[in-house]
Formats: C-alpha cells, structure tokens, sequence
C-alpha cells in the first residue's frame, strides 16, 4: 500500500474536520500547558520529597547534581519542544516514538509511561505523609495518607481538561508562594558560607 504525500495545508483541513466530528479538541493555552506540566513532578516535591533523600545520601555535593539536572532537563525540554511540533497530536511521547521507530517501540514507550503514572504519585504521596503528620501533629499512616492523595489527584485527573488545567495552576501557584516563603525564612538566617553548596 503506497503512501500519498499530504502538503501541510491539507493536513491542518483535515485536522479541523476531525475536531469539528466529536473528536478531541484543542482547548487549552500555552499557560495551560505550562501548568500542568510543571505540576507533572510537582516542585515542592522536588524539594521535601527527593531533595532530602539525596542531601543525606551525597551532602552539599547532591547541589551540583542538581545544577547537572538542570541542564540535562533543559536539554530534554528542547527536544520535546522540536518533536511536539514535528509530530502536534495526541498521545504524547508514545505517538512520537511509534512514528519515528514502529509500532512495537511506540507500544513499549506506552507501557512505560503506564508504569511512571502509576508509581511515580504514589512515591510522591507517601512522601507527604511525613509532613502532613509533622504540621498537624497528627500519626495518619503512610499508606492511608498516599492512597488518599493519590485517589483525589486522579479525581481531579478525570474532570475536563481546562478545568483540570485551571486548577492544577491555582495549586502551582500556592506552592510556589510556598517555596518562596521558605527560601527566603532559609536564606534569611544563614549560618554557612555558600561556597558550601559547591564543596562535597
């Protein structure tokens, strides 16, 4: 079966047919996007969950492997960037990599972000069970909080896809504020000079 080429034009007509039969629709902004991608590893887990966890295991020298994350995730940003306009459909990365590399591979890419949704939250809720018992002064168990956490995020997971967008931004946001409390209660009241983030 041979393949006809479609000149770019065509494929967006065809694209608008498609969205104007009941088929998915493109709802959301750029800032939608943002926040729900950045909500996708939430930052204050980043901060309390894994940050902790990797200052035990290596000190102060966890701050240069963090700087190194920085850099590889800019990089990993641009390529997602150049593919996600090389390939603007649904299903993210496991439609990308089924285009360029086949069914199978396309196939073992879904797999794997079925695995990533399933586990990544559920480490990330038990985590906040330790800071919930902290603020509260309560012994919740770990296992009850994260089964709780994570049954309301895919709650909030299954609503419309702009609702889920706005409110997704509006807990970004109170993190955020968050985060900016406690950088500035922590650099406020410095007891070590700062070359001791880039000496392990």
């Amino acid at each position: 079966m041979s393949q006809t080429f479609k000149p770019d034009s065509q494929k967006q007509n065809e694209l608008s047919n498609n969205q104007s039969s009941g088929q998915l629709k493109r709802s959301l902004s750029v800032l939608d996007v943002v926040m729900i991608t950045v909500s996708g590893v939430t930052p204050s887990s980043s901060i309390f969950v894994i940050a902790p966890f990797a200052i035990q295991s290596a000190g102060s020298g966890a701050f240069l492997s963090f700087v190194l994350g920085a850099i590889l995730a800019t990089a990993f940003a641009f390529c997602y960037a150049e593919l996600g306009a090389a390939h603007p459909h649904e299903g993210g990365e496991y439609i990308i990599i089924q285009r360029l590399f086949g069914r199978l591979a396309g196939m073992q890419m879904y797999l794997f972000m079925m695995c990533i949704v399933i586990f990544i939250p559920a480490v990330l809720a038990t985590g906040a069970a330790t800071y919930l018992n902290s603020a509260l002064a309560t012994h919740f168990n770990s296992a009850t909080v994260a089964l709780v956490i994570v049954l309301l995020s895919y709650g909030l997971g299954i609503l419309n896809i702009k609702t889920n967008a706005v409110l997704t931004g509006m807990f970004l946001g109170l993190e955020l504020l968050l985060l900016g409390l406690i950088v500035w209660l922590g650099f406020s009241q410095i007891h070590q000079p700062l070359s001791v983030l880039i000496t392990p």
